[in-house]
């Protein structure tokens, strides 16, 4: 691979180019962090204006032992030895101290939604502002004794916290950091897991888990064979197959507004 610039994406599909790739990877994280301190790491591809990004999503024990600062020269040498830019994100790979506190803090009876938001919304859209608002305020229909957990990359963030700013149920809404490829499924299902296990989970009359990946559909099998009230919502233009099989499958149209009658 080195000095070559084939296709990015075959070059990804191929087991051996891509051993080749995340062991260069590991090599070159080991320049700014410990050994022990990795946990996992995902290789995949993201768009830019003028190019195609190897994307590194790594989950770490601490994220604060990493020499972020340093990032940049990993990059680079990534860059120099396989001719693509990379770019390199850090995750906790567990739930840290100020996480949990925030976590302990949701008090609804009603409702607990989780929502995978990079998932249902089209991040290019220009509207993601009302789609975003749409979801929150007509579909979920937020109130007084319901809950939000949502799990995004920090500008995204930023981008959505501004449409809450001055609604009187935004304490009910926890946004959680999770940057990288199915950094914020991980990360989603960390927080259900905890809650379960804590038992909290048990308080809400209604479950929601808002996504569209496939990988969520064993969670809500799981939580309902609980007793659990379950629904599980996504766009219907890019749901995963599976979803249309469940009965408690809501599907959304793109401006994330629910398709038909629950």
């Amino acid at each position: 691979m080195n000095n070559i610039k084939p296709d990015l994406k075959a070059d990804l599909k191929n087991p051996l180019h891509k051993d080749i790739l995340s062991q260069k990877i590991k090599e070159q994280l080991l320049r700014i962090t410990a050994e022990d301190n990795l946990v996992n790491l995902f290789v995949d591809t993201q768009k830019s204006l003028d190019s195609q990004i190897v994307r590194v999503t790594v989950f770490v024990k601490n994220k604060y032992s990493v020499q972020l600062k340093l990032r940049h020269r990993v990059e680079q040498s990534l860059k120099k030895y396989f001719g693509y830019k990379f770019k390199i994100l850090f995750n906790n790979a567990d739930l840290d101290k100020n996480e949990l506190i925030r976590l302990s803090g949701i008090s609804g009876t009603n409702s607990i939604s989780f929502i995978d938001i990079e998932n249902v919304l089209e991040i290019k859209n220009n509207n993601i502002e009302e789609i975003f608002s749409n979801l929150i305020f007509k579909t979920l229909n937020i109130g007084r004794n319901d809950n939000v957990i949502i799990c995004a990359n920090p500008w995204l963030i930023k981008k959505l916290n501004k449409v809450l700013e001055r609604n009187k149920y935004k304490d009910n809404i926890i946004f959680f950091n999770a940057s990288g490829k199915d950094a914020s499924d991980f990360r989603i299902a960390q927080i259900i897991q905890k809650l379960y296990t804590n038992k909290k989970i048990y308080r809400y009359n209604n479950i929601n888990i808002v996504s569209g990946d496939g990988f969520f559909i064993n969670s809500s099998k799981f939580l309902m064979k609980k007793g659990l009230n379950v629904k599980i919502f996504g766009r219907l233009s890019s749901s995963h197959f599976e979803y249309k099989k469940l009965s408690n499958y809501v599907p959304l149209s793109d401006k994330c507004v629910v398709i038909g009658v629950l």
